[in-house]
């Protein structure tokens, strides 16, 4: 949008254009192809949207993703940097009472198992819209889910933050063939 501006001391008065440019964010309901959305909130009910990165995925499945090479254990998501994706964008976030919600489609057909490597505060799983999975803050390795992935197949983590530490760590098995 342009606008003009006017401004006066009472003795003379100037004119100036100014163009101000502002990014829309992304629709948090979009599951993007061949990269995750991680979409923050301000709150832990998933509501008060205040910006997004991305996360471009890592490992042999390349859907592999870990929260610590974006942004340090106990602090804010919009802290995001550019490593593997594209930087946070949007509003500040509080370090404490945030949720987030990484989605993403078109995966190579294949069985996965997708491990949980570590999640704090909360972590629910979350395939073609069916919750499959939940547990609160945990630092042990497990096996959230097993089964077909394909180019359709959505998944979503959900991530709430109470307090503290933060932060989660997926990996995507592919079943080996031979």
């Amino acid at each position: 949008t342009i606008y003009t501006v006017t401004g006066s001391n009472n003795c003379a008065s100037s004119d100036a254009t100014v163009l101000v440019s502002v990014a829309p964010l992304v629709n948090p309901t979009v599951f993007p192809s061949g990269t995750w959305n991680a979409y923050c909130y301000s709150g832990t009910t998933f509501t008060n949207y205040f910006g997004y990165y991305t996360e471009n995925g890592s490992g042999a499945s390349g859907y592999n993703f870990s929260t610590g090479t974006r942004w340090s254990n106990g602090s804010a998501p919009s802290n995001a940097n550019a490593v593997n994706g594209n930087a946070y964008l949007g509003c500040t976030m509080p370090s404490s009472n945030w949720s987030m919600s990484f989605k993403r489609t078109g995966f190579a057909c294949n069985t996965y198992s997708i491990q949980v490597g570590f999640n704090d505060d909360n972590i629910t799983v979350f395939i073609n819209g069916s919750q499959v999975y939940t547990r609160a803050f945990n630092g042990s390795p497990v096996t959230a889910w097993a089964g077909v992935l394909s180019a359709s197949t959505t998944v979503e983590f959900r991530l709430q933050q109470g307090g503290g530490g933060s932060g989660l760590n997926v990996s995507f098995i592919p079943a080996t063939t031979s």
